[in-house]
């Protein structure tokens, strides 16, 4: 994976597969985050609907697209949304998945 572009909000990353993508820099640079909060945000940032940024897949597709276990994913979302990266809309039905809204936080520590 290698960087091509950085702009202050974001950086595009290219692939192996030749593909491109778009990421906050700041998820990079926030050391509060581990390498795995960081491959479960990129993972719901790759797999949102880029119009509203919403990821609204099931925890198992999620969990496995970032290769990590559901408790694993779980506990990354949670301190995502702790840090301000995502908010974790609930979903009123029981058996329908949460959503996950893609935001910055409003202030990252250096």
């Amino acid at each position: 994976m290698d960087i091509v572009s950085e702009g202050k909000e974001s950086i595009v990353i290219k692939g192996d597969r030749e593909w491109f993508f778009s990421v906050p820099a700041g998820a990079i640079m926030d050391r509060r985050l581990s390498n795995t909060d960081v491959t479960v945000l990129f993972t719901l940032y790759m797999l949102s609907n880029n119009e509203k940024g919403i990821n609204d897949l099931g925890i198992k597709k999620l969990s496995q697209a970032s290769k990590v276990s559901i408790p694993t994913f779980q506990t990354s979302v949670k301190k995502l949304e702790k840090l301000g990266w995502i908010k974790i809309i609930k979903s009123p039905e029981q058996f329908e998945p949460n959503s996950y809204k893609l935001i910055m936080p409003d202030e990252i520590p250096a």
